[in-house]
């Protein structure tokens, strides 16, 4: 997919809407603003839009929310195509897996080693399978 938009006369109307796909975009706001509840600190919310390119999203983001104009918005960035659920899809695939090897070693388990060993065992593989899901995804 392109970085730049289709049409390049500067009119937001302009682009070609058939090019469009999904874009999701990370909207940073303020310290302090309603949007973070009065937290001390930044914030980031999700924009998702159909756009030509990811600068044209990037640039229409900052524009919805007036990034830069006193706005509560700090800016909008990080921008991907999709719509942003690909590591969570990946983590749950990663994590059912993880069930299913887990469920195997409990079942093995009680076919051939009922020690308790042989369960701790089971459990911790089972604990490191799901930390390196959350470090893949």
């Amino acid at each position: 997919m392109p970085r730049k938009p289709q049409s390049t006369d500067g009119d937001y109307g302009s682009y070609d809407l058939c090019a469009s796909q999904t874009v999701t975009c990370t909207v940073t706001w303020k310290a302090g603003s309603s949007i973070c509840r009065g937290s001390t600190s930044t914030c980031t919310t999700l924009y998702q839009g159909k756009h030509a390119s990811l600068d044209e999203a990037k640039d229409y983001c900052e524009m919805a929310y007036g990034v830069g104009k006193s706005s509560e918005a700090q800016s909008c960035g990080s921008c991907e195509w999709g719509t942003g659920s690909r590591s969570s899809d990946c983590k749950e695939a990663c994590k059912e897996k993880c069930d299913r090897i887990h469920d195997r070693c409990h079942e093995d388990c009680n076919k051939y080693d009922r020690t308790q060993s042989c369960r701790k065992k089971c459990n911790d593989e089972y604990s490191s399978c799901l930390r390196d899901c959350d470090r893949k995804c």
